[in-house]
C-alpha cells in the first residue's frame, strides 16, 4: 500500500526492504533446514543473492542503471533454472523427453513473446526494454516446466514444491500482465509491481516449509513413465501457427521469427519421435514381462507352452526329436525355512544360471513355478536326452553361495519325456508326461532321473482311472477288510487281536495295492471317507467274529490310521461311533499310527489321542525304529504299545548282531514305561523263538497267518473249535 501511494519515496524503500527480507528467507531457509548436497542447492542460494542485489540497486540505491537491475535479476532467474536442473540430475537419470519439453516450452514462449510484445513494441526497431520484458515470462515458463517435471518424477506430494509451482504460476501471470501494462496501460504498472511482494512471500513460504528437505530424497522406482505430450504439443505448435499468421516487421524479424519457428518444429518432431520410441520400448518391456519369470528372467509357464508347441510342430516336419525335461530342486523348502525366502530366491537365480549354462544354444529353459524348471531341447534320441540331464545335474555339483559364510549344494530330481517326429503328441501331453516321470523319480529316491516310457504310461493311465473310480468305490463299499492275527502268550499260541488291512478288488482292473489307493485318497481328499469305511468294516468284522466264535474271548481289532485322518476334527467321534454301532467296547479298538507323523503333530491331534486313550482305545506307534526321532517320539507322546518295524525282525537268525540290537531297542522302550511291544514280520520259527527268549509279548507275521477275509477267519476258528 505504501509503495502504491508513495512510489518514489518511503514506499519505494519499504517495498525494496520487504522484498529483500522475503528473498533472504527464500535463499537461506533450505540451508538452515539441512538440505543436502550443498552443491545442488548453491545455485538457489546464489539466485536469491542476485535478486537481493537487483532489489538493492533498484529500490535502496535508486540511481543504479537499469541495465544493472535487469542483468542481476535475469541472472537470478538463470540460476534458478540451473538449480532445478541440478536437483533433477541429483534425483536420478534425467529424461530426454523432459529436456526436450523444457527447451520447446522456452522456445515457444520466446516466439510468443516475440510476436505479441517485442515486435509490436519495436515496430521495426528493437528496443532493449521490450526484450527484457519478454525474457521474464519465457523464463517463468521454463522454471514452471522444470518444477512440474520435478514433481512428476518424485511420485509423491511435497508441499514445498507444490507451493513453489503455484507461486511460479502467479509470477508468470504477473510478468505477462506487467509487460502488457507497459504496452497498453502504463497506469497499472505500479499496482502490478506491488503485487510482486505476494510472489516473494510465496517463495519464502515454499523455501521455509519443513517439507523442503524431501526434495533431496530420491524418488521411489515407478514404471508409470507414460507421457502425455498432447497438451504440450498444442502449446508449442500454437506459437508457431500464430507466428506464421502475423505479418513480418523488418529484416530482423524476418530472420528471428522463421528461425524460432524452425527450431520449435524440429523440437516437436524430435519430441514426437522420442515419444514413439518410448511407447515402442514400453510395449517391448511389457511383452517381455508377460513372457518371462520376474525372479529369474527365464521363460514363464505360458511362454514355455507356446515355445513347446512351436518346437513340436517344427520337429514333426523334420528329423529331430523333442525332449521335455522337468526339474525339481530337492528339499528346497529347507532352504527357505533355514535362511529365509530372500536367500531362497537368490539360490533359485543361481540355479537358473547354472542350468542355462549347461544347455545348448537352441534349448529353451523356463521356470515352471516354485523350485521347478523345464527344459525344451531338440535331441535325436533318448541317449542325447540323457546326456542333457547329466549335464544339468553336473552343473549343480559345486555348492551355491547362500551368503558370505555359507554354501548349499542343490540336488535335482528329473523327469523327462521324448517325442519323436512320428509321435502325435501336443505340448500339454508332453508336459504331463515329463511331470509324471518327475514324480515317479521322486517316489523312487531324490536325485534320480526317470524317462517316461510305456510302463510308466500304463501305470499313469491306471492311476488316473483309479482316481476317477475311487469315490464311486467308496460310496458302493467295494472295499473289504482282511484280518491278520496278532499273537501272544506262551510260544505265541494265543490270538489277542487282528490287524485290519483294507483291500480293493476293482471290478475291471483287479486287485489294487493299498499303497496306491490310500495315496490317491489323500491326494483327492477322500481319505476321511475311506478311513471311516475301514474303521466301520473292521469293527463290524470283529463284532461278527465275537458273536459267531465266542470262544475267541475278549479279542481286539487294530486299524491303521492315515496321517491325514488325525488332522480331521471329527476323527475321535468317528472312532467312537463305529465302535458303538458294532457293539464293541472302546478297549477292543487299537489304532496304529506311523511314528514320523506323530513327530510333527499339532496340539489338537495329540489331545484327540489322549482323549481316545482315556476312553480305553489302545494307541500303537507303527513301524517303530524307522523314523527320524524315535526316542523323542516316545518321550513326549501318550502311547500304549510299540510295534517294531519288520526290518528289525528280518535279520534275526541271520546276523549275530541282530539279536543284540533288537534287545537294546526293547530295553530302551521298556525303560520309558512301555511294556507292550509287538514285533511284526515274523516268518520263521527261529525268529519266534528268539523273540520269546527276549521277552517280546506280542508277535505278528506270516508264521501265524496271512491276512484273510472275515468269512475265512470265522471258518478257520470254527474248524479249530470242532477239532
Amino acid at each position: 500500500m505504501a509503495f502504491t501511494v508513495d512510489a518514489f519515496g518511503l514506499g519505494h524503500v519499504f517495498y525494496g526492504g520487504a522484498a529483500i527480507v522475503l528473498v533472504t528467507v527464500f535463499c537461506l531457509s533450505p540451508i538452515l533446514r539441512g538440505v543436502r548436497p550443498l552443491q545442488v542447492w548453491a545455485p538457489q542460494t546464489l539466485a536469491g543473492a542476485c535478486f537481493i542485489l537487483s532489489f538493492t540497486a533498484n529500490y535502496i540505491l535508486s540511481d543504479s542503471p537499469e541495465s544493472v537491475v535487469n542483468t542481476t535479476y535475469v541472472l537470478g532467474y538463470a540460476l534458478l533454472v540451473v538449480w532445478l536442473g541440478a536437483l533433477a540430475v541429483h534425483l536420478g537419470r534425467q529424461d530426454e523427453s523432459t529436456i526436450l519439453d523444457t527447451i520447446a516450452v522456452t522456445v515457444g514462449a520466446l516466439l510468443l513473446v516475440w510476436v505479441i510484445m517485442v515486435v509490436p513494441m519495436a515496430a521495426g526497431s528493437m528496443q532493449p526494454r521490450g526484450v527484457a520484458l519478454g525474457v521474464y515470462p519465457a523464463t517463468d515458463l521454463t522454471l514452471l516446466a522444470l518444477a512440474v517435471n520435478l514433481s512428476r518424477r518424485l511420485h509423491r506430494t511435497v508441499p514445498a514444491l507444490q507451493v513453489f509451482i503455484l507461486v511460479l504460476t502467479l509470477q508468470l501471470g504477473l510478468d505477462l500482465a506487467y509487460a502488457a501494462a507497459h504496452l497498453f496501460a502504463p497506469e497499472w504498472v505500479r499496482p502490478l509491481l506491488a503485487c510482486y511482494l505476494f510472489a516473494y512471500l510465496g517463495y519464502a513460504i515454499a523455501a521455509g516449509h519443513p517439507s523442503v528437505v524431501e526434495l533431496q530424497y530420491h524418488p521411489v522406482d515407478d514404471e508409470r513413465g507414460s507421457r502425455r505430450p498432447t497438451a504440450l504439443i498444442l502449446f508449442t505448435i500454437s506459437p508457431a501457427i500464430l507466428a506464421t499468421s502475423v505479418p513480418l516487421y523488418g529484416s530482423i524479424d524476418a530472420i528471428a521469427r522463421p528461425t524460432l519457428v524452425t527450431v520449435l518444429l524440429v523440437l516437436v518432431f524430435v519430441r514426437l519421435t522420442r515419444t514413439m520410441q518410448a511407447l515402442t520400448g514400453s510395449e517391448a518391456r511389457s511383452r517381455h514381462r508377460a513372457a518371462h519369470d520376474p525372479l529369474t528372467g527365464l521363460l514363464n509357464r505360458s511362454s514355455l507352452f507356446e515355445t513347446l508347441t512351436r518346437r513340436l510342430g517344427r520337429n514333426a516336419r523334420g528329423s529331430s526329436g523333442t525332449a521335455v525335461v522337468f526339474v525339481d530342486c530337492d528339499d528346497f523348502k529347507h532352504v527357505n525355512d533355514t535362511w529365509g525366502h530372500t536367500a531362497g530366491d537368490d539360490l533359485l537365480r543361481q540355479v537358473a544360471t547354472r542350468l542355462a549354462a549347461s544347455l545348448a544354444p537352441g534349448d529353451a529353459l523356463a521356470r515352471h513355478g516354485g523350485d521347478e524348471f523345464v527344459v525344451v531341447a531338440d535331441v535325436p534320441d533318448q541317449a542325447a536326452a540323457l546326456a542333457l540331464t547329466d549335464r544339468m545335474r553336473a552343473s549343480l555339483r559345486e555348492p551355491l553361495v547362500v551368503n558370505a559364510r555359507r554354501e548349499h549344494t542343490v540336488t535335482i530330481t528329473v523327469g523327462a519325456a521324448l517325442a519323436l517326429p512320428t509321435d502325435e503328441v501336443d505340448a500339454q501331453e508332453m508336459l504331463r508326461r515329463a511331470d509324471v516321470a518327475m514324480y515317479e523319480a521322486k517316489a523312487r529316491a531324490t536325485g534320480q532321473v526317470v524317462f517316461f516310457d510305456e510302463a510308466l504310461a500304463e501305470s499313469s493311465r491306471i492311476r488316473a482311472t483309479l482316481g476317477d473310480r475311487l469315490a464311486t468305490a467308496i460310496a458302493e463299499e467295494q472295499f473289504r477288510v482282511h484280518l491278520q492275527p496278532i499273537r501272544g502268550g506262551a510260544a505265541f499260541d494265543t490270538t489277542l487281536a487282528w490287524e485290519a488291512l483294507l483291500r480293493w478288488d476293482e471290478p475291471e482292473l483287479g486287485p489294487v495295492s493299498p499303497e496306491v489307493f490310500i495315496g490317491l485318497a489323500e491326494e483327492l481328499g477322500l481319505i476321511r471317507e475311506l478311513g471311516e469305511l475301514a474303521m466301520r468294516e473292521a469293527c463290524a468284522g470283529l463284532a461278527r467274529i465275537r458273536r459267531e466264535c465266542p470262544r475267541v474271548g475278549d479279542v481286539a481289532v487294530s486299524v491303521n490310521v492315515s496321517p491325514a485322518q488325525l488332522l480331521d476334527p471329527g476323527f475321535t467321534e468317528m472312532v467312537r461311533r463305529c465302535a458303538r454301532e458294532a457293539g464293541l467296547p472302546l478297549h477292543a479298538v487299537w489304532l496304529e499310527v506311523t511314528e514320523t507323523m506323530l513327530v510333527d503333530t499339532a496340539p489338537h491331534v495329540l489331545e484327540a489321542i489322549r482323549d481316545l486313550r482315556r476312553q480305553g482305545v489302545i494307541v500303537l506307534i507303527d513301524d517303530f525304529g524307522t523314523g527320524y526321532a524315535s526316542l523323542s517320539t516316545l518321550l513326549r507322546l501318550p502311547v500304549d504299545d510299540v510295534k517294531l518295524d519288520r526290518s528289525l525282525v528280518a535279520r534275526l537268525g541271520q546276523e549275530e548282531a541282530a539279536t543284540r540290537q533288537l534287545a537294546a531297542v526293547m530295553a530302551l522302550v521298556r525303560s520309558l514305561g512301555i511294556d507292550n511291544i509287538l514285533a511284526e514280520g515274523v516268518e520263521t520259527p527261529d525268529q519266534a523263538v528268539i523273540l520269546e527268549h527276549l521277552g517280546c509279548p506280542l508277535a505278528q507275521g506270516w508264521l501265524f497267518g496271512r491276512p484273510a477275509p472275515v468269512d475265512d477267519v470265522i471258518s478257520s476258528l470254527s474248524h479249530d473249535a470242532v477239532r
